[in-house]
């Protein structure tokens, strides 16, 4: 019954997860007209990150007499009668809720320029430490984040009969904000990673920021980045390329920003970071980011967030 729902609703979670960035099914594609209107420096307005996260509380809610629908990691519940229907089957239906739930980071960061002892780039491995996962927040319309505001969220949940497991669970954020952190530019088409694609990964300044999660799960572990990419050319099976970027590990999403060449063409400073775009670039960069969006999706088994570039510089 499982793959029943997934195929009801594949459509739909792939426009939710798709925004123009991944070959598989990622999403940043509605970014382009925004990115190419990008300056030579951040806004004025730009929100910076030392601050620590500012949640409003959400309401309590009567609970009595209602029927727990599925149980998160933090303890709490979400209810049926709480839920709209969006789909309903014999014995089955997914309900959507009005609620997201983030993962706050907890600033962990290494990089192997500040602390080299720490990776190995030739055999990419890390031997430093890990950290604990950031504390899980239930959020709503109009909380606030270092300066990002909250302006969508949705839960949804799959019921059958006695089964209940998390579908989707997405937060967008309005505004915009300046972070330090390693870009890393793929020229080299990789596996779900088309020729242009931008991904950017925040350091320690994320701290308090929120990061997207599957909240009925209460572990979660930051993973090292080595700068590599495989061949996925006419040479396929020979192996990796190492690059001259940072190796780095942080407690901060990965955001996938557009591609150069479909969402960015023409802009002076994209090309300027990526040495003109005709090879593979791993950097520390300075960069501030607009229209975020923290997803993760059941169906991909993963976290997706994306963004869109509005200015970034070399540091």
């Amino acid at each position: 019954m499982k793959k029943q729902i997934m195929s009801v609703l594949a459509a739909a979670a792939l426009i939710i997860a798709c925004a123009g960035c991944v070959a598989k099914n990622d999403s940043k594609k509605e970014n382009s007209s925004a990115a190419t209107t990008t300056t030579a420096a951040p806004a004025q307005q730009t929100t910076t990150t030392s601050a620590p996260a500012e949640t409003t509380p959400a309401e309590t809610e009567d609970n009595s007499g209602k029927t727990a629908l599925i149980t998160l990691a933090n303890g709490k519940a979400l209810y049926s009668e709480d839920g709209t229907i969006m789909t309903e089957w014999e014995g089955g239906f997914i309900k959507s809720f009005a609620t997201g739930f983030v993962r706050i980071s907890t600033g962990f960061y290494h990089d192997s320029i500040t602390d080299p002892d720490l990776f190995d780039t030739e055999n990419f491995t890390y031997s430093g430490d890990n950290t604990e996962p950031g504390e899980i927040k239930e959020v709503k319309v109009g909380d606030t984040f270092g300066g990002l505001t909250v302006k969508k969220v949705e839960t949804q949940v799959s019921n059958q009969g006695d089964s209940s497991y998390l579908f989707g669970n997405t937060v967008e954020l309005d505004g915009e904000i300046t972070l330090t952190g390693v870009m890393n530019y793929y020229y080299d088409m990789q596996y779900g990673i088309d020729s242009g694609d931008i991904l950017f990964t925040p350091d320690s300044c994320y701290k308090g920021l929120p990061l997207a999660c599957d909240p009925t799960q209460e572990t979660a572990r930051a993973f090292p980045t080595f700068d590599v990419v495989e061949d996925y050319g006419e040479n396929a099976g020979n192996g990796k390329k190492r690059g001259d970027g940072p190796a780095f590990i942080s407690s901060a999403p990965t955001f996938r920003a557009g591609n150069l060449f479909v969402n960015y063409a023409g802009n002076g400073e994209l090309n300027d970071v990526t040495n003109g775009g005709n090879d593979n670039v791993t950097r520390k960069v300075q960069i501030t980011l607009t229209d975020i969006k923290l997803i993760y999706s059941d169906q991909f088994g993963t976290t997706h967030c994306t963004a869109v570039i509005k200015s970034i510089k070399a540091i």
